[in-house]
């Protein structure tokens, strides 16, 4: 059903019809084609309401099969002659909470997230849609489904892309006060506010790929967040997101709970879903607990529905008097003030190259779960919203020590979403019954058909299991030739054990072994031994903390009876 809005700006009264057809994606009209007769007067508008088109059993729209129908909309004189004719690609589906759970077109659904920010290396914000489109197909491979507009709506272009290639979206408005939140509360800053939320929806609302509206980011709460929302409610029915006023809003949501913060807001109570709309800061080598968390979401959470990375992609620049590809951020201009590589906090770089945090996310958000029976029968769960497991195809490869020893496919059984399937692969037998080395074996579920993302054979969930483990313990040496250690403590500040092979020497006050000597001969430099390490500081925890504060709390020995095994430990 749609509304159409006839202007007549010309100096005489107009007549003719509005017709409205509906195409599907192979160009076959369905459904009935509608004329409705108009009479303008100079001057003015003209609302036509009702222009209906039944569809029987229409193709739904999911971001896993975004199906899309072409509705063409034309403008005719009394004489039946085209005076203006547009078109807009449309997609049915339904969208719903219930038992506080996301479901699309009936069937649980959960967003698979991240948040993105416009930015090209070179282009700045004036993004080309080559881009967007890399962008795009990068994270549909990468079984991402669904992106938050950080922090304002983005180009229209970038709807087309995200109805066509299939995502959900949560649209958020250009709206964010972050360093003087005292204007959410200010009458005078209304309009502004309702404003902005309302070209949202007005511009955005025709996308099948919108399902949430979001208010804008980091505001803080007040009486203009309540006003953008009953604006937008009085135009559209999606739910509406707000982090910083969350009581107001359809959904609960939090930036950055961890683990356990997380769960307790889950379990609190509230009658509605629960979304993070950010968490999993992406700067430098991070992602970390990314598994916990959606293990958590997935498999315990009760009203939980996805989550959305900060954020897609490093917003670092190419330098414009250089053209050797370096990237350069916060101060590397002579800047000031700047927030240096805090720019830097994408999944993948500004080039975007792939990178193990974007490997990683594609790991833990796949929507295949497999689990191994005995040693060749798998169990595949199907949490995909729309695809069958038929229209992928199971491919396996054992190996030993590292080495493929044996590969095949198997087709997998109609399985609709939320159901399992078991599967028996024909492993040799020779091999499930190798106890002598390392034997694993690496199951792969890839397309059975080109997408419009990615060819066939592309891998989208993956494991790895391991049929046997070989012995690797060390066997025990013959000391029975050596002579007992000498074992003292050397001016309170050593401890030096020796015999006529071996001699050692401890630090007591860091436990670190200085020395160590075979047979007369130092083996390390410098009397510089290995280091117990115990922290590798990442980008994230370099901004609040460096880590490095250790202490040593104990440093104890045990020498056996026979005085030939010295026992060290350091706490």
């Amino acid at each position: 059903s749609a509304t159409a809005l006839i202007v007549n700006d010309d100096k005489v009264e107009k007549v003719g019809k509005v017709k409205a057809e509906l195409f599907d994606e192979t160009g076959k009209k369905v459904g009935q084609t509608v004329q409705l007769d108009f009479q303008v007067k100079k001057g003015s508008g003209l609302y036509l309401h009702d222009l209906d088109i039944k569809v029987e059993q229409p193709r739904l729209w999911s971001a896993e099969h975004p199906y899309l129908y072409t509705l063409e909309l034309s403008l005719l004189d009394s004489q039946g002659n085209v005076l203006e004719s547009t078109a807009l690609q449309h997609g049915f589906r339904k969208v719903e909470f219930k038992n506080r759970k996301l479901y699309v077109n009936g069937v649980l659904t959960y967003l698979k997230g991240t948040d993105r920010h416009d930015i090209h290396p070179l282009y700045g914000k004036a993004v080309p849609v080559e881009s967007m489109q890399e962008d795009l197909l990068l994270m549909k491979r990468h079984n991402i489904n669904t992106v938050r507009t950080s922090h304002y709506p983005n180009d229209p272009k970038m709807y087309a892309l995200y109805d066509y290639y299939g995502f959900y979206i949560v649209d958020e408005a250009d709206q964010e006060c972050h360093g003087d939140q005292y204007i959410s509360q200010m009458p005078s800053w209304e309009g502004a506010y309702v404003d902005r939320a309302q070209r949202m929806v007005r511009r955005d609302r025709l996308h099948p790929s919108v399902i949430i509206w979001s208010l804008g980011n980091e505001s803080g709460a007040g009486s203009n967040i309540i006003a953008e929302r009953d604006a937008i409610k009085k135009l559209d029915s999606r739910p509406i997101h707000y982090e910083g006023q969350s009581d107001i809003a359809d959904v609960d949501s939090r930036m950055y709970p961890s683990l356990t913060d997380m769960e307790k807001l889950d379990k609190n109570g509230a009658n509605k879903p629960y979304f993070i709309c950010e968490y999993a800061h992406a700067m430098g080598n991070a992602i970390g607990n990314l598994a916990e968390y959606w293990d958590y979401i997935e498999n315990k959470s009760e009203r939980m529905i996805g989550a959305c990375i900060w954020d897609w992609v490093d917003q670092a620049i190419y330098n414009p008097k250089e053209s050797n590809g370096n990237l350069y951020f916060g101060g590397c201009f002579g800047d000031v003030p700047n927030d240096q590589d805090f720019c830097c906090n994408g999944i993948i770089t500004a080039k975007r190259e792939v990178t193990p945090k974007l490997l990683q996310v594609k790991k833990v958000y796949q929507y295949v779960k497999m689990q191994l029976k005995g040693r060749n029968e798998l169990t595949l769960q199907n949490r995909y919203t729309a695809y069958n497991l038929n229209e992928f195809k199971l491919k396996y490869t054992v190996l030993e020590n590292g080495v493929p020893s044996y590969s095949g496919e198997v087709a997998l059984p109609d399985t609709k979403p939320w159901q399992s399937a078991a599967v028996t692969l024909p492993i040799p037998d020779q091999l499930l019954s190798n106890t002598a080395d390392n034997v694993t074996l690496i199951a792969e579920l890839t397309l059975l058909e080109d997408t419009r993302w990615s060819k066939a054979g592309h891998v989208v969930a993956s494991d790895e299991f391991v049929l046997n483990e070989a012995s690797h313990a060390l066997q025990p040496l013959d000391n029975s030739e050596a002579g007992a250690l000498k074992t003292y403590v050397e001016d309170n500040l050593y401890l030096v054990s020796s015999n006529e092979k071996i001699a050692v020497r401890f630090e007591k006050n860091t436990g670190k072994l200085q020395s160590l000597r075979l047979e007369g001969q130092e083996i390390f430099h410098m009397l510089h031994g290995p280091e117990f390490n115990w922290y590798r500081s990442i980008s994230n925890d370099r901004r609040w903390s460096d880590g490095t504060n250790i202490t040593l709390k104990a440093f104890n020995y045990v020498l056996s009876p026979d005085e030939k095994v010295l026992t060290v430990t350091a706490d």
